[in-house]
């Protein structure tokens, strides 16, 4: 197929009529250079298509008695500790990358919550036992990104599945599993997600409220 594709551009360039053609024999066409026919390159896929998500599995130690919820994940050198300081209000304080990230996380309304802190400030809705997280957090250099999440209630008041562009993670009482996308969300950003789900399941455990 190279040497009839070379032939034709041959003619072509020599501006050769039909009835100029001789010809060609065997010996012709062993002759021909049919290497100077730039061989077919594969497709390379388009800039920023591909992106780089991060597995996701976190082990989660409940501490009642404190209002407290720790988590780490070894892998993503990863470690977060919500802990209740007020009536409605708790401290975030995590080691990502050993590098500190403090903030705090208020309950409001007596269902919603609110986080603040290192760059972050999330809102996260309740409505019949479900939640929606929307806010800014950190991205490169000093700008932010917006998100969206939705999470939904599993099985009972600690199990939540997390699901937006770029994150999906599931959530119980024990663990965290899934994934999320590094291109879009920085370590801050998603343990920032994870602590604000802390809060909830740290003041889930606490007893009710006369």
């Amino acid at each position: 197929m190279r040497t009839i594709i070379y032939l034709a551009l041959l003619l072509s360039a020599a501006g050769v009529s039909a009835g100029e053609l001789r010809p060609v024999s065997a010996a012709d066409i062993k002759a021909m250079d049919v290497s100077a026919v730039p061989a077919p390159q594969p497709a390379q896929p388009a800039p920023g298509i591909v992106r780089g998500y991060q597995n996701v599995f976190m082990q989660i130690r409940n501490q009642p008695s404190w209002g407290a919820v720790e988590a780490n994940d070894y892998q993503l050198n990863v470690d977060i500790s919500v802990r209740k300081v007020f009536s409605d209000q708790y401290d975030m304080f995590n080691r990502v990358d050993n590098q500190t990230q403090m903030g705090s996380i208020r309950k409001v309304f007596n269902a919603d919550w609110q986080l603040s802190g290192y760059g972050s400030y999330l809102d996260m809705r309740e409505f019949a036992g479900s939640y929606t997280i929307t806010g800014s957090v950190p991205a490169q250099g000093a700008q932010s990104r917006y998100l969206n999440f939705s999470v939904s209630k599993r099985f009972d008041d600690f199990s939540y599945y997390v699901s937006g562009p770029g994150m999906s993670l599931s959530f119980d009482q024990y663990g965290v599993n899934g994934s999320y996308d590094t291109d879009r969300f920085s370590k801050q950003a998603f343990t920032a997600v994870l602590s604000m789900i802390f809060a909830v399941q740290a003041d889930k455990s606490q007893p009710a409220r006369p």
